[in-house]
């Protein structure tokens, strides 16, 4: 794949996007504004037709636009931020653990965290009782803040490394593998968070917006 070409197709679509959403709020006139973002949108179709037509770069097109996809899912259900969900799944990366992975573990401890402060038990409840959390503690915390709430407990508990693994699992189906990131005050994680060369890999709240968008066109030349 020529990265220059995938690179050269996604600012043009950023660029039509952002035309798209600054003809909505620059021109005076409503009707001028329709007709102009009408023509950035159609402008948009243009370079994504053009994108999608050359195999490879039909291939990673098409991942951004679903990448983009399920970050935003997985956003929305959660109420994490995008950066937050991209940092942990290039952090988690090296370790194995899938993208997709990360939010099937967000979910479980989310669901998990849940049922225990609605009902007193289910899976989370003998983790809360050894580490003596308390679950008023949490119920305003989202997946990942709760997560680094209990990594941190853990790293300041006498427990051994299987009693923690035993735990985690209780938790959510994996999150044991979460681990590594979360000892030493999740210094691995913080890593991540703090490299600029990374977090400028990241796809922004405005490329998601962009690659929905696409979405959008796509599905428009298809039904063309």
């Amino acid at each position: 794949v020529d990265m220059g070409d995938i690179g050269g197709a996604i600012r043009d679509l950023e660029r039509l996007a952002r035309e798209a959403r600054d003809a909505a709020g620059d021109i005076g006139g409503l009707g001028s504004s329709v007709d102009a973002a009408g023509g950035a949108f159609d402008g948009l179709k243009g370079v994504l037709s053009t994108a999608l037509s050359g195999g490879a770069l039909a291939l990673a097109t098409t991942a951004m636009i679903e990448q983009a996809r399920q970050l935003t899912v997985l956003s929305n259900a959660y109420d994490v931020s995008t950066n937050s969900v991209q940092t942990w799944q290039a952090a988690a990366k090296p370790l194995g653990i899938e993208a997709d992975k990360i939010g099937d573990i967000f979910k479980d401890v989310s669901d998990k965290i849940g049922d225990f402060a609605t009902t007193g038990g289910g899976e989370a409840k003998d983790m809360f009782e050894q580490l003596g959390l308390s679950i008023e503690e949490f119920k305003s915390l989202k997946p990942d803040e709760a997560i680094l709430k209990i990594g941190d407990a853990l790293d300041k508990s006498n427990l051994t490394k299987s009693q923690k693994i035993f735990l985690l699992e209780g938790l959510a189906d994996d999150a044991s593998l979460l681990l590594p990131l979360l000892e030493n005050n999740a210094a691995a994680l913080k890593k991540v968070s703090d490299n600029a060369a990374i977090q400028a890999s990241f796809m922004t709240d405005a490329d998601i917006a962009t690659m929905n968008q696409a979405s959008v066109a796509f599905r428009e030349i298809q039904m063309a």
